[in-house]
């Protein structure tokens, strides 16, 4: 948990940073923590938002927001499946 430690840490200094949202996002995902994945995924959209209407480095804002909307947008894919599959195993009983 040393990583998890560092990220968490990184986040309490540099509140407003969205990369360190995502990395630790990442983190979670990679542990199967789809909900606190999923809460910083939202938070770098948020973030990075912001920053892409004030940086000079935009690109980079920007790059951060398409990756935390593509794990969010996996995440609803997974939802509708397991939604489907849960209806689809009621109807087999």
């Amino acid at each position: 948990m040393d990583r998890l430690y560092a990220l968490d840490t990184a986040i309490e200094r540099y509140p407003d940073a969205p990369v360190n949202y995502l990395l630790r996002g990442e983190f979670w995902f990679e542990q199967g923590d789809l909900q606190q994945a999923q809460a910083d995924f939202i938070k770098v959209c948020d973030l990075a938002e912001q920053a892409l209407q004030t940086s000079d480095w935009g690109y980079i804002y920007q790059s951060y927001l398409d990756r935390a909307e593509q794990r969010l947008t996996l995440f609803a894919q997974q939802s509708r499946k397991t939604t489907l599959g849960s209806f689809d195993d009621a109807g087999q009983s």
